[in-house]
């Protein structure tokens, strides 16, 4: 079986780790979720009571699946109290619905982000494949020998 290696947090920063700290990290996740069940979990905040870097744990998320499935659920159940929230009168509208814009805003942003990176490896593929192809001639010209091959 493979051992993947990931971040883990030490003394205000995440080093190298094993799966076991990462699955620490998520548990501390979710416990932080059933803390807030009634209230609006905030990962900031979860980073602050845990003493992680906020940047640091988004990066971490990105690398691995675990940790980002629990920190979509903390802003899933985030988004899930703010409704509630908002249409039980516990919260303002006004704030409610204010709070819920910026959290799709939030996504909407990475979501864009996400995508300029994929198209940004795909345009940093093409160009290695056009210096590929000007290296080795061009396609064109072995597609054209192997036409004129078969006409011959």
């Amino acid at each position: 079986m493979l051992r993947y290696k990931y971040k883990k947090y030490v003394g205000g920063c995440f080093e190298i780790a094993g799966v076991k700290k990462i699955r620490e990290i998520i548990k501390r996740i979710e416990d932080y979720i059933l803390e807030n069940r009634d209230g609006l979990p905030i990962l900031k905040e979860c980073c602050l009571k845990n003493g992680w870097d906020y940047g640091e744990l988004l990066e971490l998320a990105e690398e691995h699946i675990g940790v980002k499935k629990a920190v979509e659920k903390l802003q899933n159940q985030k988004e899930v109290n703010l409704e509630k929230g908002g249409i039980t009168g516990k919260l303002s509208k006004p704030m409610s619905a204010y709070l819920l814009e910026r959290l799709e805003r939030e996504r909407a942003e990475k979501s864009m982000y996400q995508a300029l990176e994929v198209l940004d490896g795909i345009l940093k593929m093409d160009e290695e494949a056009a210096a590929l192809t000007a290296d080795a001639g061009g396609f064109g010209d072995i597609v054209q020998e192997k036409v004129h091959n078969e006409t011959d």
